[in-house]
């Protein structure tokens, strides 16, 4: 596991700059989230279009927060959540959402890696990914990387225009997930060669 922040040269050619979340992000990650369609938005689980919202993602992000920029602009944003103690505290979940211009791409990929990587060195020993009903797209994302279908919570949560949605939650071992990345990503560059 290399440090970051990192630039690596993803699947679609795109170089891609992950690092840590910093308060002066404010602005790029409000302004990142806006950008977003609604459709995108509708599955988050705070109104990020709410410079409150925004500010406080950027003042407590810690290493486990990370962005993925794309010439200088935020692309993708990340985040792994760990209980610091009691009976979870060996599971880590991860949440990202990347600009649809980005998507397919490998810039995900790219974000995921580090935030598997900051789970490793944290010690978590699972990872879960929880994705609502209407999102194929997500679904399809994680278990490309690795993630199982756990479970599946009907009318978990509601989504922010009040409708109820199925939360599905997918799995892991964290050390199966990034040795499968490190596989993907020497891959990728054979096939470039």
């Amino acid at each position: 596991m290399d440090g970051i922040p990192k630039t690596v040269r993803v699947r679609s050619g795109l170089e891609v700059t992950v690092r840590p979340v910093e308060a002066a992000d404010e602005d790029a990650l409000l302004s990142f989230f806006r950008g977003l369609p609604e459709s995108e938005r509708l599955f988050l689980e705070e109104d990020v279009t709410d410079g409150e919202v925004v500010r406080r993602l950027a003042r407590e992000a810690g290493p486990a927060a990370l962005v993925g920029t794309v010439e200088g602009r935020v692309a993708a944003w990340g985040v792994l959540r760990r209980p610091a103690r009691g009976w979870m505290r060996h599971v880590g979940e991860v949440r990202a959402v990347v600009a649809p211009e980005h998507q397919r791409k490998g810039v995900a990929q790219a974000l995921l890696r580090e935030l598997v990587g900051q789970a490793v060195l944290q010690g978590v020993e699972k990872m879960i990914a929880m994705v609502a009903q209407g999102q194929p797209g997500a679904l399809l994302a994680f278990e490309h990387l690795g993630f199982s279908r756990e479970a599946v919570l009907h009318g978990h949560v509601r989504d922010v225009q009040g409708r109820t949605r199925d939360l599905h939650v997918l799995a892991s071992h964290t050390r199966d997930l990034f040795d499968r990345m490190d596989l993907m990503i020497d891959n990728d560059r054979s096939g470039d060669e």
